[in-house]
């Protein structure tokens, strides 16, 4: 129930009127084949189905309040023993560590959830960490800058996509880094004078944020 939760109101309630190819497509296929997507997806809908609920019916009893927590810290913990188990057994794969990027975005986004955003944020930066290392092991220079392509290939594209874009928002509001160190693949000139989706003019917004966010 809590999968189907997730996949018909939560993911909609993260993305708000933006569609998310990272949460609609990534997360979901993540999900259903990776243990430790799937228990941080079941802490996740558990927490917003539960808050969701509470702002309906007004507050809780304690003993509601206990049962939701027990799960929710149960499949969280689940979540973290999934993950150690698999980076062990494939150590510096791209494809573990991708799948380490999607269940750190989960955790990112259920501390905001539950209001701990210091939490939230280090989970944050130690996903960005990760982000430079699987570029680094691609090939990337060695910068220490993230590459973001505007227009999203693969899966790798949407994960680096909504780290980027959660770590600019951070800084917006005074969080974080005092500078930018993405590195989109557009230059000024580059930018269109129409868009053909409100989809793409997201996606250069969120380059014109960045730059924003450098001039801090």
């Amino acid at each position: 129930k809590y999968v189907e939760w997730f996949i018909q109101c939560t993911i909609f309630k993260i993305g708000g009127v933006f569609s998310s190819q990272f949460w609609g497509r990534t997360v979901v296929q993540a999900l259903s084949q990776e243990l430790a997507v799937r228990h941080a997806v079941l802490a996740l809908a558990s927490t917003h189905k539960y808050r969701t609920q509470r702002s309906v019916k007004g507050t809780a009893t304690a003993g509601h309040l206990s049962e939701h927590e027990k799960f929710t810290l149960q499949h969280y913990n689940k979540a973290i023993g999934c993950l150690q188990a698999e980076i062990r057994r494939n150590n510096k794969r791209t494809q573990s560590m991708i799948v380490a990027l999607i269940t750190c975005m989960v955790f990112v986004t259920l501390e905001m959830m539950r209001g701990q955003y210091r939490t939230s944020h280090t989970h944050l930066q130690h996903g960005l960490k990760l982000v430079k290392e699987i570029q680094r092991l691609s090939g990337a220079p060695k910068t220490g800058r993230i590459r973001i392509r505007t227009s999203s290939q693969t899966n790798e594209d949407d994960v680096i996509e909504v780290f980027s874009r959660l770590e600019v928002h951070y800084a917006l509001l005074g969080h974080g880094r005092k500078y930018s160190n993405l590195d989109y693949d557009v230059q000024r000139r580059h930018l269109p004078y129409k868009f053909p989706s409100i989809e793409q003019a997201r996606q250069y917004l969120d380059v014109l944020l960045a730059r924003a966010q450098g001039l801090v």
